[in-house]
């Protein structure tokens, strides 16, 4: 909960949520965490579409709430990008008390210290602000709501061992073997303890508890030191476990930096890596990225390489022709045994030549909120996944 914007809403009976997109949705359950009850507060925006609700609660058009301008508080819930706008245009329409707090999508540290927090709220919270959808934890049907599921019963340490990746290199050398192993050029506690002169000139830098947490070094002459150190300190301060939807395997893991050889393709291309979503042992799909950088883009398959019209997140690409991999069998292979005992996980791959490098393990694909296109993939995907107590096909 933001302590300001709880502070500040106590001297208020009313309260005026105007935007209800994400930020909007995250004020709104921090309203009703506070005390507030719907009584209290009212959503607004500039034009809403008819008849639009959220939890219940009628959107209006702030501009047809003027009894309130004197006496409610109207708190802007939306990015930096159009706060400016929208609290002029509030104040335009003679609403004394117009307040722009900074609202964070993803304030979650208070958790840590409180056993008293209801988990399962939080979450179910969590997904409706990103989502814009309620959800039911205990009968969830699809592939995102079931993420959410597995998030809040199943986020055992030995997933936050293999999510570290560090730790899972020995996972993945005892498992399939060390020749799968992207070749290690060194770990560390803090970029300080870097000593660069000793690495390649071509490296990639990775923190071991995160998400996107890399950098590709392919000349190491032109790095910008201090700003390198910056970018890493800030993510090293990241606790996973609370920072986006309480992927709370992530509290077991030590960060640390590691920097893996860079891989590269002989002609230069795009190297590609290839997403196996493994459900119950058994690979079901295939995800792989293209051209990430410029135009991002997922084409998804089967484990028999048969393009699947549907999106997840990016849009597909019909049109872009991914060679089946000639190594496609052993891709399979390698990834059911990774995945064995697990009811989901997504295991990351990178193919150059013919060769098969392990990337990641990853449990909470997309934390549970990427869209999906048609919905009814998502639906079909969580067929896939079998929580305890539920019928395979149910």
């Amino acid at each position: 909960m933001n302590c300001i914007i709880k502070k500040k809403a106590e001297n208020y009976k009313t309260v005026i949520i105007y935007g209800i997109g994400v930020y909007g949705r995250r004020c709104y359950f921090d309203m009703i965490d506070s005390g507030k009850s719907n009584a209290d507060i009212l959503l607004a925006v500039t034009r809403p579409n008819d008849n639009q609700q959220f939890h219940g609660l009628n959107i209006h058009k702030l501009s047809a709430l003027l009894q309130y301008r004197e006496d409610a508080l109207v708190i802007v819930a939306v990015s930096d990008k159009y706060k400016d706008e929208m609290v002029d245009y509030a104040k335009g329409l003679g609403f004394q008390n117009v307040y722009s707090p900074m609202i964070k999508l993803n304030d979650y540290d208070c958790i840590k210290s409180n056993p008293d927090i209801d988990i399962k709220k939080e979450i179910a919270n969590w997904y409706e602000v990103y989502t814009g959808k309620s959800i039911d934890l205990d009968h969830p049907k699809t592939f995102n709501e079931k993420i959410q599921w597995l998030k809040l019963y199943d986020s055992t340490q030995l997933k936050g061992t293999l999510s570290d990746k560090y730790l899972v290199r020995d996972y993945v050398r005892n498992v399939i073997g060390g020749q799968y192993l992207v070749p290690l050029c060194g770990v560390w506690n803090s970029f300080d303890e870097i000593d660069f002169g000793q690495l390649p000139e071509k490296f990639v830098l990775k923190c071991t508890h995160g998400s996107g947490t890399n950098e590709i070094i392919d000349l190491k002459d032109s790095i910008e030191y201090s700003a390198l150190k910056e970018k890493f300190q800030s993510w090293m301060r990241i606790n996973y476990a609370y920072a986006c939807g309480l992927e709370m395997h992530y509290q077991y893991i030590t960060p640390r930096i590691i920097a893996e050889e860079y891989l590269q393709t002989s002609d230069g291309s795009d190297l590609r890596d290839y997403k196996v979503h493994v459900f119950d042992g058994q690979a079901k799909l295939i995800q792989v990225d293209i051209d990430r950088i410029h135009n991002h883009r997922r084409n998804l398959y089967t484990r028999e390489w048969e393009y699947i019209p549907c999106s997840i997140l990016y849009p597909t690409a019909p049109e872009v022709q991914v060679e089946r991999p000639k190594c496609l069998a052993e891709l399979i292979r390698v990834s059911e045994l990774l995945a064995k005992g697990f009811i989901y996980v997504r295991a990351d791959f990178y193919i150059v030549g013919s060769h098969i490098y392990f990337g990641e393990m990853t449990f909470t694909h997309g934390s549970g909120v990427e869209p999906f296109i048609p919905e009814t993939f998502n639906m079909e995907m969580g067929s896939w996944i079998h929580l305890p107590g539920e019928k395979e096909g149910k």
